[in-house]
């Protein structure tokens, strides 16, 4: 006879896999707020992935503009996410009312060099929010929006690895990269590092390396990338990804 504990187990897993619905969750004690959070992500993923945004006037786009910090560079050996800022813009307009900002908790100590960076220490991040509140939180926030990241790579990496240690979740969430759009807009440069960009297109350099300022000002790029997109008659973001491909 199986014990307690490894029916529990084998009901967790299925749960996880989406085999059990969070009402009948419920019933045979599995945690409610895990299973919640669990269809929630799901639910949100499959609804963002929808094509119809694809149609959607860029100047009537509702877009997520946002960053991380992490303690390093690797998320599959260890390295964690320490802070998520985002800010959100429709079309050109940047909706300062709506940002979202958290520090994270980590199961490690922030490196000096991390530290001295983004000026986020241990003693700080005890204030901060468990990752799997974290990230639940952004994913409110965003809703169906698009995302928006500059050198995006490094973001979408963390967030891959978070969601799936985190739900056994794949994030699969639409995701344009500022960075992209620069090298197609501004071939003229030969760096595109968001400094370099920020300079060039002429946008205040405020705190970098902080999450919530870093989107800001990203978000103050892709808002002059949708005018510079219009006038170049890229109109959807349909025809972005076409451009971005064949570029």
């Amino acid at each position: 006879m199986k014990d307690r504990g490894s029916t529990e187990g084998s009901w967790w897993s299925a749960l996880k896999r989406g085999e059990i619905s969070s009402a009948f969750s419920s019933i045979i004690g599995v945690p409610n707020a895990k299973a919640e959070q669990i269809a929630f992500m799901r639910n949100t993923l499959k609804e963002q992935r929808k094509p119809n945004v694809l149609h959607v006037p860029l100047e009537e786009l509702s877009v997520v503009v946002f960053d991380l910090e992490t303690t390093g560079f690797l998320p599959n050996h260890g390295d964690e996410i320490i802070s998520i800022g985002a800010v959100r813009v429709k079309g050109e307009e940047i909706n300062t009312g709506e940002q979202f900002y958290s520090l994270v908790q980590v199961n490690q100590t922030v490196p000096p060099e991390i530290e001295q960076l983004t000026g986020i220490s241990n003693a700080m991040l005890v204030n901060g929010l468990p990752l799997p509140t974290v990230l639940q939180r952004f994913m409110q926030f965003v809703g169906s929006d698009v995302l928006i990241a500059h050198a995006s790579g490094h973001d979408k990496a963390f967030l891959v690895s978070a969601f799936w240690k985190t739900w056994r979740a794949r994030w699969s969430h639409r995701l344009v990269d500022t960075m992209l759009v620069a090298k197609w807009l501004e071939k003229e440069s030969r760096n595109y590092t968001l400094d370099e960009l920020l300079v060039m297109n002429q946008i205040e350099v405020t705190t970098r390396h902080h999450a919530l300022e870093d989107a800001r000002m990203t978000a103050a790029l892709w808002s002059q990338y949708v005018r510079r997109m219009r006038e170049r008659q890229v109109t959807t973001l349909s025809e972005l990804y076409a451009y971005l491909s064949s570029s």
